[in-house]
């Protein structure tokens, strides 16, 4: 089941979303989705599709842990 069922209620929630100021560490959180998020332990079907969806406020501060979790996360 969708948390959001239309895009109205998908924008309120993305537009209430806390912001907590610091680093922006985007490789560690493409890790993080990719070893956690997209597992089968963790709800993930093998026969899905996985998408990842990253905003962030600024670059990355790692910029070639970032690429190259990208570059996984492609395959």
């Amino acid at each position: 089941n969708c948390r959001y069922k239309d895009k109205p209620s998908l924008i309120a929630a993305i537009q209430s979303a806390g912001y907590r100021s610091g680093s922006t560490n985007t490789g560690a959180g493409l890790q993080y989705a990719r070893s956690y998020h997209l597992t089968t332990t963790h709800g993930a079907r093998i026969n899905a599709s996985h998408v990842v969806i990253t905003m962030t406020t600024e670059k990355s501060t790692d910029l070639s842990k970032t690429i190259s979790e990208a570059q996984i996360l492609k395959v």
